[in-house]
């Protein structure tokens, strides 16, 4: 068999690369796993302060649903907040029944410890309810959930949708 000088630096490139890695490479691996960690990790955080953001936009929504749902069923509903959660009720027959069967009104329990306070100012003891009419106009109202450091106020005017803000900074 032919050897030439070529055929051998390969053999030997050959031999080199299965002992391992260059101690270069391995710190540009651990470089490139330490950014996507902290890259990963400051999204998590991000996403944490944004839950009482979501949770505010969220019950925003269900608010206005359930109040063109009383307005087209011609029924009032009632909403009932607590530091369990929050659940909507519709009159029937003169009592309140919970609403359980409709997937945007169903019951639903806070995801973290949320804290409320009605009109915005003292923190609640026991539950805070609000009656949603069938009348186009109601009355105006403000609500403040906390979450640590975190608070969003949601606020009716009566006439407009339901807005919501955030007051953290």
């Amino acid at each position: 068999m032919w050897v030439t000088g070529r055929s051998e630096s390969r053999v030997n490139a050959r031999a080199g690369a299965a002992r391992g890695f260059s101690l270069i490479e391995v710190l540009v691996v651990l470089v490139v796993l330490a950014s996507t960690l902290a890259f990963a990790s400051l999204s998590l955080g991000n996403l944490r302060a944004r839950g009482l953001e979501f949770e505010a936009q969220r019950l925003s929504a269900r608010l206005g649903a359930a109040a063109e749902e009383a307005r087209l069923d011609g029924r009032a509903i009632r909403f009932e907040l607590d530091d369990r959660g929050y659940r909507f009720y519709r009159l029937q027959l003169g009592r309140w029944n919970l609403i359980q069967d409709d997937e945007l009104l169903r019951p639903r329990s806070w995801e973290q410890l949320t804290q409320w306070y009605p009109g915005g100012e003292v923190p609640a003891s026991q539950s805070f309810e609000l009656l949603i009419g069938h009348e186009p106009i109601a009355n105006p109202w403000v609500l403040l959930l906390g979450r640590g450091t975190q608070r969003m106020r949601l606020v009716s005017d009566g006439v407009r949708p339901l807005r919501w803000q955030s007051l953290s900074g």
